[in-house]
């Protein structure tokens, strides 16, 4: 197993054997490295690549609340968000969690696609939804029903 120390972002990195190789390579970088990846004997693919492959792993359910969350890019309070995708808010929580593991599987940060926070109002609480970084710039490959590969829209589904 090799493990890819990125000294800057989408920058140079070197390859280390193992996990002792990879932070002797992180501490050399004086904290300047981003981050190690495990790889499974090769590069890790595209960034545009790992979210259409998260894209097509997300239920029915995830796959309808980041649709649905595109059209509000400033955010949206958690009730009004339940009752335009008819999704309890009790649900959420597991929609989010599972979407999270998938993220993570692909080397993805799940904060990227969806932020959600409790904000209080005074005695209101209430759970705000926003589309994230990675949501927001590929929107296109998020469209119900379509993903393209290789810059064709293909069918996904029955």
């Amino acid at each position: 197993m090799a493990y890819k120390v990125f000294f800057k972002e989408n920058g140079p990195f070197a390859l280390a054997d193992t996990p002792e190789d990879a932070a002797a390579l992180l501490r050399l970088g004086a904290g300047s490295a981003i981050d190690f990846i495990k790889l499974k004997g090769t590069i890790l693919p595209a960034e545009q690549e790992r979210v259409r492959a998260f894209w097509l792993e997300t239920n029915k359910n995830a796959s309808r609340f980041l649709t649905h969350l595109l059209n509000h890019p400033e955010g949206v309070t958690g009730e009004k968000f339940a009752e335009e995708i008819g999704l309890a808010p009790e649900k959420f929580g597991g929609v989010l969690g599972g979407a999270s593991k998938i993220a993570k599987k692909h080397n993805l940060k799940f904060n990227d696609f969806v932020s959600s926070e409790m904000r209080t109002e005074g005695t209101r609480r209430y759970r705000w939804l926003c589309p994230g970084s990675l949501l927001l710039k590929y929107k296109e490959d998020f469209k119900p029903g379509v993903i393209k590969l290789a810059g064709k829209p293909i069918s996904v589904g029955a």
